[in-house]
């Protein structure tokens, strides 16, 4: 199952946007208020989404201004990658993010909403930190 989140121009040079992302201990600044945070250091991760699973990101490769890939560990032991591209345009930037998930069909109906809200939430949070 692969998802697309918004694509969202951001008034910031790629290398802002990032040195944001690309460090985790940043991450806690994007996720939704219904997230609980466990844990963060420079290179992952872990909080719990309330009363439905516990995930722990971990960066598994970075393009320095262009792309950070995540590996998402979760209890369901489903593969998950989440994707974050900055697409540098001038004196603004692109970002998008997207994810690659191995996840039963039966199960795709439950879990596309809340990764669909979830990459919102999360691309808004990025654009507004990174136009501060």
């Amino acid at each position: 199952m692969k998802l697309n989140g918004p694509k969202k121009r951001v008034v910031a040079q790629s290398e802002t946007i990032y040195n944001l992302v690309s460090n985790c201990s940043h991450l806690s600044k994007y996720m939704p208020p219904e997230y609980e945070l466990i844990a963060s250091d420079s290179d992952s991760i872990e909080f719990e989404i309330k009363n439905i699973t516990r995930l722990k990101i971990v960066i598994a490769d970075r393009v320095p201004f262009s792309r950070v890939e995540f590996q998402v560990h979760n209890d369901k032991n489903f593969p998950i990658l989440l994707v974050i591209d900055i697409d540098q345009q001038q004196m603004e930037s692109e970002i998008e993010l997207y994810i690659e998930a191995d996840i039963p069909f039966y199960l795709q109906p439950v879990v596309k909403s809340p990764l669909n809200k979830m990459m919102e939430e999360i691309t808004n949070r990025i654009k507004v930190e990174a136009e501060k």
